[in-house]
């Protein structure tokens, strides 16, 4: 089967077709300027996909109708068992297909991908052919499609190896997260100074004077109880051990790599939380609910890593992204202080690398913010298109799983 695909603006009304159908030969027709700059990640995608497809990419001499539909006429001639695709393509495009529709001896097979219902529908004769067939992406792909990139380190791991006590471990943070969430914040902020502090930074163990801790809690307005006893309490749920203090040190070593990373950066607890329940969602067929979920996922604007120092590179973190199917789920988590420049900044990533069908959520346990009320806030997220989900720390599983599944 060869596919004709009408070149959109739109990348994931390019691939759809292609992606559901997989055929022998796959022909992208478009203006030459606009298709120029996708044909490297469509390929990409392609590959990485395993597809044994050809690609060709074609465009009119020149921008008119009559060279529109003879280029069109000729691929039918060509390729006679060529299938149309109007899912997406420009203006001159569509005009010059319904052309060659009304004039051709040889009545072309045409068919359109319906978005919102995933199905696909013969619009050649009477519109009575109909397939459903689902279509997806992951998050990686959908945001090569739109030119960036998801950076691979391990500063930027974005996929969390899940082994089950790390998801009880994550439940008993959370538990102790949410009776008072700014002090965990403020404490797991002492927590990240002390990192800062101690000799070896890759440890997992911490040792530190009791001079130096004291005078730096003097200087933060912080009490030496308090941490003192937010490390007890770690201690009895098992994520920190080896804990104790004289009258000179303080010792202590968490359970494992994944815990200190949790512990020394307030929203990641409350990240992962959401992360756990969107991956934990099932649909009507027992299946999950969603068909891939990153946590903490660092993107690269324009796709590349620049060699030369003086070349900056523009990255922005995502909290949580998930996808249902093609649709891309933004989400900012936040545990603490939230103002105008969040929804700003969500808002830009998400409507870059996440499309025309992407949703955008932030997720908030107390929100709080200078300057603006929340009343305020609450109508700037509306009209931005923002979900808010306010509370979080206040929901059992059950409650933030209906909310995770109703965006």
């Amino acid at each position: 089967m060869t596919l004709v695909e009408l070149f959109d603006k739109n990348p994931v009304e390019n691939i759809i077709s292609s992606l559901v159908l997989q055929p022998q030969r796959v022909i992208f027709v478009g203006r030459k300027e606009i298709m120029a700059g996708h044909k490297r990640i469509i390929e990409k995608l392609f590959n990485e996909r395993r597809l044994k497809t050809d690609i060709h990419f074609l465009h009119p001499d020149r921008n008119s109708l009559d060279c529109a539909v003879e280029l069109l006429s000729e691929i039918q001639k060509e390729f006679p068992d060529c299938e149309f695709d109007l899912t997406g393509g420009d203006d001159l495009m569509l005009l010059a297909m319904g052309v060659l529709m009304e004039k051709s001896p040889t009545k072309p097979k045409v068919h359109r991908y319906f978005i919102s219902d995933r199905s696909i529908v013969g619009i050649d004769i009477d519109g009575s052919e109909t397939r459903k067939t689902p279509f997806y992406l992951s998050v990686g792909e959908t945001i090569n499609l739109y030119g960036g990139s998801v950076l691979k380190s391990f500063k930027y791991e974005s996929r969390w190896d899940m082994p089950e006590d790390f998801k009880d471990d994550t439940d008993k943070m959370w538990g102790l997260c949410r009776k008072d969430t700014g002090l965990w914040n403020r404490l797991t902020g002492v927590l990240a100074d002390f990192e800062h502090m101690k000799e070896k930074r890759d440890s997992l163990e911490t040792v530190l004077s009791l001079s130096e801790i004291r005078s730096h809690l003097s200087n933060k307005n912080q009490s030496f109880d308090a941490v003192e006893k937010f490390l007890q309490s770690l201690c009895s749920l098992k994520l920190i051990k080896d804990t104790g203090s004289d009258n000179a040190f303080l010792r202590y070593r968490f359970k494992n790599e994944l815990i200190r990373h949790c512990l020394v950066k307030a929203g990641t607890v409350l990240e992962l939380k959401i992360l756990m329940i969107a991956r934990g969602i099932r649909d009507e067929k027992d299946e999950p609910f969603f068909n891939d979920a990153l946590q903490g996922v660092n993107i690269d604007w324009d796709g590349k890593r620049h060699s030369s120092p003086f070349i900056a590179e523009t990255e922005n973190e995502v909290d949580v992204i998930l996808m249902r199917g093609h649709i891309p789920i933004f989400i900012s988590c936040k545990n603490g202080f939230t103002d105008d420049e969040e929804l700003y900044k969500l808002n830009t990533v998400a409507e870059k690398f996440g499309g025309p069908y992407v949703k955008k959520v932030l997720i908030a346990t107390k929100l709080t913010g200078r300057n603006r009320s929340l009343e305020y806030f609450r109508q700037r997220a509306k009209d931005m298109g923002i979900t808010l989900i306010e509370n979080a720390h206040l929901m059992n599983d059950e409650d933030l799983a209906e909310k995770i599944k109703g965006l």
